[in-house]
Formats: structure tokens, C-alpha cells, sequence
């Protein structure tokens, strides 16, 4: 894509029963706000028909989405907003960062904190995301945030345990964001260099930015806490029961 940050296809990942994750069928990325006109005659060759949206009504407001007009894409918001730490209105925030007591915040806790809440207090919106996965009608179908990389890498990282990928190859795959958002975070960066002036740092701020592992351990051991397993938290918080699993399995995998 021209101008859609860390777009990619989910598919192409071997589960531990040896089946491979269908191309084609289920996408990632940030925001569509600056998509191009050639980024979205792309999106409707892909022949997307489900957008999951997990931006919050401020980022929404802010940067709404570029779709494919006439294309019948159906687009589903699902908010998600931390307290502590997320992508939205990051630069009022700054504001916040920048004085006060909050200077001397640890702002990689910071973002393992948004990973446990993702676990604790967003089961609605995860749940329904992998549950539209599940469902031959939605699909293809595109789920993105505003870098792509932690709302989205959470339920990315649900849909691929539950189709059976190791968790490895799970954690492999979200730290790749780091090698599709060098254009986000060399912005974003260059939004905040006026921070130096206030002894913030770069290497300071490049936790909010960045895809880190400790991020993803941090919810699957909040998950560890309240639920034991991937596969409980997937039935007893998401109420994601196995007959959903299998038809998830029958959609999405195939021998390879």
C-alpha cells in the first residue's frame, strides 16, 4: 500500500497440526485515513467486505476512514481505548507527558498495562472481531487500528492461537510491525522532537511506538491469571465456543 502503514495479509503461517493459514481471507493494518486512490483500488480488488475498526470515536472524528466507494464494505466499530496508553490523540497527550509527575513515568509499564486492559476490560470488542472471522460472509475481511501494531496485534494474535498457530510463530509475527511502521514512527518522532527540549528523550518515547514482545507477554500472562489458557479465555471471556472454532478452522486453513 502507497499510504496505508503495516497492511498485511494474517495468512501464510503453519499451525501446529501442520495446516497452513489461507491467504486472501483475513488482512491487517493501521489507519485508512490517507489511504490513496490507488491504495483503495487495491482494497477493492482484494474484494474486502468487513472492516473492523478499533479506533476510538476522537480518532474516527479526527482521521475518518478512505474506503472504496460502491464497493459494499460493511465497517464495524469497535472501540477500544486505554487509560493508560494507546495511539489516539497522542499529541495532546503529550501535554500530559511532558510535565508534572508524568515525566518520570515508565512508559514501557505503560504500554504492558494497555496489554493486561485489552485482556481485562475490551472482551466485547475482541470478541466480536474473532466471532466475524468465523463467518464465511464477512470475510475477506480487514482489521486495523491506527498504527496496526497493538489493538490490532492483540486480535490479530487471538485469531491465529485460536486457529492453532504456535505461539512462537504468534509473537514472530507481531513483532513485524516493527518492519512496516519506519514511515509512522519517523513522523511521529519528528512531531515530538520539541520534547528534547524538555529532556524527553527519543530513546524515551520509542516504547509508545514500538511493537515489543514483553507487550504481548504481558496480556497472555493476564490471561494466565484470570483464565488459565488461551482456549479458556477464548470460551469463559470471549465467548468464543469450540463449534465457533472449528468453523473458523474449516474457513481459514487449508493443507499445505
Amino acid at each position: 500500500m502507497d499510504s496505508v502503514h503495516n497492511f498485511r495479509d494474517m495468512g501464510g503461517q503453519r499451525t501446529e497440526d501442520g495446516l497452513l493459514v489461507r491467504r486472501g481471507m483475513l488482512y491487517r493494518s493501521g489507519s485508512l485515513a490517507d489511504a490513496s486512490d490507488a491504495d483503495l483500488r487495491r482494497l477493492s480488488a482484494l474484494g474486502i467486505r468487513t472492516i473492523c475498526d478499533l479506533r476510538t470515536h476522537q480518532e474516527r472524528s479526527n482521521h475518518p476512514d478512505r474506503v472504496p466507494r460502491h464497493a459494499g464494505i460493511r465497517t464495524l466499530h469497535l472501540p477500544v481505548k486505554v487509560d493508560r496508553h494507546d495511539e489516539s490523540g497522542l499529541l495532546p497527550r503529550l501535554l500530559w507527558l511532558l510535565f508534572g509527575k508524568a515525566r518520570q513515568l515508565d512508559y514501557g509499564e505503560l504500554a504492558r498495562e494497555s496489554y493486561r486492559e485489552y485482556v481485562t476490560d475490551f472482551r466485547p470488542q475482541f470478541s466480536t472481531v474473532i466471532k466475524l472471522a468465523a463467518e464465511g460472509h464477512n470475510l475477506p475481511m480487514l482489521v486495523h487500528c491506527t498504527a496496526g501494531k497493538d489493538r490490532t496485534g492483540f486480535a490479530s494474535a487471538l485469531i491465529q492461537l485460536a486457529l492453532g498457530v504456535p505461539r512462537e510463530a504468534v509473537l514472530e509475527d507481531y513483532l513485524r510491525s516493527n518492519d512496516h511502521l519506519d514511515d509512522f514512527m519517523d513522523g511521529m518522532v519528528n512531531k515530538l522532537r520539541f520534547a528534547s527540549a524538555f529532556g524527553l528523550s527519543r530513546e524515551k518515547l520509542l516504547p509508545l511506538f514500538e511493537a515489543r514482545q514483553d507487550y504481548l507477554e504481558a496480556a497472555f500472562d493476564q490471561i494466565r491469571r484470570d483464565y488459565g489458557t488461551v482456549s479458556d479465555y477464548l470460551r469463559d471471556g470471549l465467548g468464543f465456543l469450540d463449534e465457533d472454532r472449528r468453523r473458523l478452522r474449516r474457513l481459514l486453513l487449508e493443507e499445505g
